[in-house]
């Protein structure tokens, strides 16, 4: 970014930095891997590559088997309630609301988009790529340490401590920082394995974005069945392992197959020149979005209630601070289109329509990470809380025992199903420091309010072994021993409810002869905490998995279908493609709407959705295809858009102006980001028809309904202005 003011000689090289652009994390090798993939999917491997190369794939690969692991279970733990382990899902987490979920979200992986930038800056100029691909590697490492680390301080019962809070803070920022580090080197030191001109060099990168993409999918699903069976910090910390793996083998290999490779420049600016420069650009960006931020708390903070820090602002009401805070946006932007109107036309003639088309389609790609990041936010609770993830319906020998209830245990005849009833945290959940329901404060954990959900009567359905099924209906004030003499009643005697041996839980017989016994709450809460749900369930995370296997299975489909419609003179431009890619995943959230309408009129109550005061607004869980259709348009869309964002800006970008646009282009997805993390914060509002302009389908169905409307009126109108965006790129796209 400091290049804006101190232009880079264009005599200079800018392969480094060309390298580093990336406009999704992942994608920086898809447009060589798609045009390799395009002459047959086992080219790649057909050649000798550096050992190098092997090495540098295995390393990657577990760099990515640690962030999409930990990425699939983040949202998932914020809104997961306080008490409990987290077995199974269900509670050990930080019992926030959606819309405090959203945020951290958005800012982490925001910030995992944008810290590249600096960190390839910094490796580029000072340290060089090994360096600061170890220290990257150190610090994720670190990072997901602290998080697996959570459970040493957590807090039995109805609070999360304080401690819990820092180690989980922590280890984002620093999983943040070292991404900033490791990201951006690996696709360097790939082509530094390769002399200038040597065949061999798209087919291995090809073979490194596999890799990427195998890693991807591992860690979405060991992390999360590690965490579904033992615990979340069984699967935050499988990410942290897969991690330290990647350096083991790293460091092993290198000094034998990456000699020479990855060393600081040799001559390089004085270090704390290279370090100014990065600091005033992080600083040029930051500056805004705090003011911007500050605002807003103003906005929403009482006078007399702001805290000493804030004193400064005592005069300015939340009203005014309201008005100043959209004045500062509109100017923002103002500003923003300003500066892009004035750099473009102060470019050489014959250099302005290539950058007008490039900054043109850096905002198209705003619109598509804008919703296709929805994956590991909004479609993942999606996945947790209303797909049907059954793979195994029936317990075989008819005894069913639950865990350990805790402290809510009060023997069969005085626990109730109300005080059963789960927690979630108060407010802000972990971030605040609020008080209990006395209104007390206890600054050294977070006080916890009733779960409003699964508030009343509900269906405990059960399937016999035998065949038969049998139904009970319970309320609030329904003991388990009453449960228990009613299911007795209804079967004879052949189905028993009797407290355990270690008088913490429950154990259910059926002693009918046949396949298995099935016992689901079909609203959920009283399952999770007698645990007498007996069907087993994929975890939600698996879903995580489903988009980089199918970029495994069609990314040479793809490719093989660009080359053949470029023989025949039929392939599609560059606008036309990413146009293509947008209404692609418009139509994907078609699926999303299906299912999300179709979950709205059920009798399921899962964990962490939303239900009227009367316990009316009840679920169904929909089929598991839903999901995996919307990934796989999603996908599509990816393959037509992703891979030619970074071919496109090096061809753009004027020359003189390289580094610069490639910050331009990173921005994108980090904008994107924290657009759809802030989003989703609104999901309640929405899907409660009291946002303005809601409701018009009702229910979550509108929620996802932005996207659609987002994405495919941005690939029509990006459609309709494709011809004049074909001329302005000129013969360079």
């Amino acid at each position: 970014m400091s290049d804006q003011n101190n232009p880079p000689n264009p005599h200079e090289p800018h392969e480094e930095l060309e390298k580093l652009a990336q406009p999704h994390p992942d994608s920086e090798f898809q447009q060589v891997a798609m045009e390799e993939l395009g002459h047959g999917p086992t080219g790649p491997v057909k050649l000798s590559h550096p050992p190098g190369l092997a090495l540098l794939f295995v390393t990657e690969m577990w760099e990515r088997f640690s962030y999409y692991g930990m990425r699939g279970l983040l949202v998932l733990f914020l809104i997961a309630e306080v008490s409990g382990n987290g077995i199974g899902g269900s509670g050990g987490g930080f019992g926030l609301d959606r819309s405090e979920a959203g945020k951290i979200y958005g800012w982490y992986t925001s910030l995992v988009y944008l810290l590249p930038v600096f960190g390839g800056m910094l490796a580029d100029k000072l340290i060089g790529t090994h360096r600061s691909m170890v220290i990257g590697g150190i610090i994720i490492a670190l990072g997901h340490g602290a998080l697996g680390m959570m459970d040493i301080f957590h807090v039995e019962g109805e609070t999360v401590s304080t401690m819990q809070q820092v180690a989980f803070y922590s280890g984002l920022g620093l999983i943040i920082i070292g991404t900033g580090f490791f990201k951006p080197c690996v696709s360097v030191m790939v082509g530094q394995l390769y002399e200038e001109g040597d065949p061999r060099r798209d087919a291995g990168f090809t073979i490194f974005y596999m890799g990427i993409n195998a890693g991807a999918v591992g860690g979405g699903i060991l992390c999360g069945a590690l965490a579904t069976k033992y615990g979340w910090w069984a699967g935050f910390g499988a990410a942290g392992v897969g991690m330290v793996l990647g350096l083991i083998v790293y460091i092993i290999g290198r000094p034998k197959l990456l000699k020479g490779i990855g060393l600081p420049p040799k001559d390089h600016d004085p270090a704390m020149r290279v370090i100014g420069k990065i600091l005033a650009a992080m600083g040029g960006l930051a500056i805004p979005v705090a003011i911007y931020a500050l605002l807003g708390i103003l906005a929403k903070t009482p006078v007399d209630a702001r805290p000493s820090w804030l004193q400064f602002a005592s005069s300015l009401e939340p009203g005014t601070a309201e008005v100043f805070k959209l004045g500062f946006f509109v100017f923002l932007i103002a500003a923003v289109l300003v500066g892009v109107v004035w750099f473009t036309m102060a470019q050489e003639k014959h250099e302005r329509g290539p950058t007008a088309a490039l900054f043109i389609i850096a905002l198209f790609v705003i619109f598509f990470w804008y919703a296709f990041e929805q994956a590991g936010s909004s479609m993942n609770v999606f996945a947790q809380q209303r797909t049907d993830r059954i793979y195994a319906l029936h317990d075989a020998d008819g005894v069913i025992e639950s865990k350990a209830i805790g402290e809510k245990w009060k023997g069969l005849a005085e626990t109730t199903f109300g005080e059963l009833h789960a927690t979630i945290g108060d407010g802000g959940g972990a971030h605040g420091g609020g008080g209990a329901e006395s209104g007390e404060e206890k600054p050294q954990i977070i006080a916890a309010r009733k779960n409003p959900y699964n508030v009343g009567a509900g269906i405990i359905h059960v399937h016999l072994k035998d065949g038969s099924d049998l139904t009970f209906n319970i309320n609030p004030e329904t003991t388990v021993a009453e449960l228990a003499a009613n299911m007795a009643a209804k079967s004879d005697g052949s189905l028993t409810l009797a407290e355990n041996d270690d008088q913490d839980g429950v154990i259910i017989t059926d002693t009918t002869q046949g396949k298995g016994t099935l016992i689901v709450d079909e609203r959920g809460a009283a399952a999770r905490d007698l645990r007498i749900l007996s069907a087993k369930e994929f975890p939600a995370t698996w879903y995580q998995s489903v988009n980089p296997t199918y970029i495994l299975l069609f990314a040479p489909v793809f490719a093989i279908a660009w080359v053949k419609l470029a023989k025949r003179g039929l392939e599609p431009s560059t606008p036309v493609k990413m146009a293509y890619g947008l209404l692609m995943l418009g139509l994907g959230f078609v699926f999303m709407v299906v299912a999300a309408k179709s979950s709205d009129s059920g009798v399921f109550m899962p964990p962490n959705a939303t239900e009227s005061a009367d316990g009316a607004h009840l679920l169904v869980r929909v089929a598991p295809y839903w999901l995996a259709l919307a990934y796989l348009l999603h996908t599509w869309g990816e393959l037509c858009l992703s891979p030619i964002g970074l071919s496109l800006t090096t061809k753009l970008a004027p020359k003189k102006w390289v580094s610069f646009m490639m910050g331009v282009w990173f921005l994108s997805p980090s904008i994107a980001q924290l657009i759809g993390g802030y989003t989703f914060a609104y999901i309640e509002p929405i899907e409660a028809g009291d946002a303005a302009g809601f409701p018009i389908l009702g229910g979550q169905a509108d929620f996802f309904l932005i996207f659609i409307i987002t994405s495919v009126g941005a690939g029509l109108v990006l459609l309709l202005i494709s011809p004049i965006m074909k001329k302005l790129i000129g013969g360079r796209g």
